[in-house]
């Protein structure tokens, strides 16, 4: 008979681990919720020595634990919330459960002040909104919806599926950008490369010939004397300009010059819309369907 182990809560919101020898994983939730625990995690014993443990402890490895938390922090938790609130755990107990789930250091402070602000008497979506930068309005709203119809582990779990969506359909267009992108670079390295390196080399042979050079050839030249004379200097403006102009196109001003000219591009412009009409209109369905008025839920979706 197959062993697992298993995590779960207990109503005061502490913690207990454990194995247990049975036939399936759902006979392990079973006996969890018998001895009135709430079921975090289960998983067979041979799969977690196998790897890292899952959930908010992570399987990216170190690397991932350092920085700042980050989209996929914020949808391992909310999912990880509304298991155990849909299991009938307190909200507090639950935020002190992930607090001592949490391997990441930003996850846990963050955890740490919302719960402090949920101690204090704040609403959960007030806690929320003090992080307004981090989770935005649209899961603020949801949360606020939740709060006012009573069902807020039904409202978390819409939410991680929409957060689910909206990340395959980023990975959809990301996917389908790859290539092209990954072609462009190859061909400006091999113009570089080229004028760089290669052109130079015939400019003793094309003196040899003796004729007059044509104007294309003689600008050939010119731009592989540059390149060879200032190609550190090029290298650094190209580097300066594009950081640049990188941090102006996340300004307002420069995300909408970007967007409107990005729409009218071939191909590209046709994806682009495409992918933001999609982001409008299920984001919009989300909060209609959870009870957030038209005009907020517009304005929300349109942010979004």
């Amino acid at each position: 008979m197959p062993e697992f182990s298993w995590r779960a809560a207990q109503a005061d919101g502490q913690l207990v681990e454990g194995r247990l020898e049975a036939a399936a994983a759902d006979a392990v939730l079973r006996h969890l919720r018998e001895r009135g625990l709430t079921p975090i995690k289960v998983e067979d014993a041979l799969a977690q020595a196998a790897g890292p443990a899952g959930g908010l402890r992570g399987t990216r490895g170190n690397r991932a634990l350092r920085g700042p938390v980050n989209r996929a922090d914020v949808l391992a938790f909310t999912s990880e919330l509304s298991i155990m609130l849909r299991a009938g755990l307190a909200l507090d107990n639950a935020l002190r459960v992930l607090i001592e789930m949490s391997a990441k250091p930003s996850v846990k402070t963050l955890l740490e002040g919302v719960l402090e602000d949920v101690k204090g008497g704040a609403p959960f979506s007030r806690a929320l909104t003090a992080r307004r930068e981090l989770f935005g309005d649209f899961y603020i709203n949801m949360v606020r919806s939740g709060e006012a119809s009573g069902q807020m582990s039904q409202v978390l779990e819409r939410l991680v599926e929409h957060m689910n969506r909206l990340r395959a359909l980023r990975e959809s267009v990301i996917s389908a950008t790859l290539y092209p992108a990954i072609l462009l670079g190859v061909a400006v390295l091999s113009l570089v490369g080229m004028l760089g390196f290669v052109v130079p080399q015939f400019e003793k042979l094309f003196k040899d010939m003796g004729d007059a050079l044509p104007l294309p050839t003689r600008i050939v030249m010119s731009l592989g004397h540059g390149f060879k004379a200032h190609g550190l200097m090029l290298a650094i403006a190209a580097l300066l300009i594009g950081w640049v102009g990188w941090r102006w196109l996340r300004s307002p001003a420069g995300r909408g010059w970007w967007q409107n000219r990005a729409l009218r591009l071939p191909v590209v412009g046709a994806l682009l819309y495409k992918y933001e009409l999609t982001l409008f209109t299920r984001s919009l369905g989300t909060l209609l369907g959870n009870g957030v008025p038209l005009l907020t839920a517009l304005h929300i979706a349109t942010e979004t």
